[in-house]
């Protein structure tokens, strides 16, 4: 039985805060979760230099998390020069306010099951990019609602990115996407399967 969780649209961000993160003039893309190796903020990172070598500065990059790799981070990107496309906002306690502000969501992980971030971002109409690992490409409708990528590179997802946007997959994903979560990934479908489960084993029982 998959995990549901409460709709995170249910709760409004504060009116001082809305803007906060979104570079208005640019596609807001963000990573969220622990700075530690599995989930290879450094290859989030690495987008923002491969956008520059392809000359392409529409983008702007988001880390939201804290972790003992920050300062690994804040290295490669003065290694890397990339400083006006990445912000580090460190931890976040209000994640849906600032993922309503994103254009997409992306997941760098080595490996995952079922993310929670990522199911706050179907059900908020986020776009999702992530890698083809785990249980993410079965959350994603195996593409259907978000881009897989198998390529686990900043080259790899600077390259879904561009490719996803320029082609509009990027909303199309996230309305399919919206639509799954409602029928699959909320606590009142996860509590339906449950008790349905327990019919199928007190019936099970009933009849042995």
């Amino acid at each position: 039985v998959n995990n549901g969780i409460a709709l995170p649209a249910q709760t409004e961000p504060a009116v001082d805060n809305a803007g906060r993160y979104r570079k208005s003039d640019k596609i807001n893309v963000c990573f969220a979760g622990r700075l530690t190796e599995v989930k290879r903020a450094d290859i989030f990172i690495g987008i923002a230099k491969a956008l520059e070598d392809l000359n392409d500065s529409r983008f702007h990059c988001h880390v939201f998390g804290d972790g003992p790799l920050e300062q690994a981070l804040r290295e490669q990107i003065d290694r890397e020069g990339t400083q006006s496309a990445v912000s580090l906002w460190g931890f976040c306690d209000d994640m849906p306010a600032a993922l309503r502000e994103m254009d997409a969501l992306v997941m760098t992980s080595n490996h995952e099951g079922l993310p929670m971030i990522m199911l706050e971002a179907m059900a908020l109409g986020v776009p999702v990019v992530a890698h083809a690992v785990g249980g993410m490409p079965e959350v994603l409708g195996n593409g259907d609602c978000g881009v897989l990528v198998s390529d686990h590179s900043g080259a790899g997802f600077a390259a879904a990115l561009r490719s996803a946007h320029d082609s509009g997959a990027l909303q199309r994903n996230a309305a399919a996407a919206q639509v799954r979560f409602d029928r699959h990934y909320t606590i009142a479908a996860c509590a339906d399967r449950y008790a349905a489960l327990y019919r199928e084993l007190v019936s099970t029982r009933a009849r042995s």
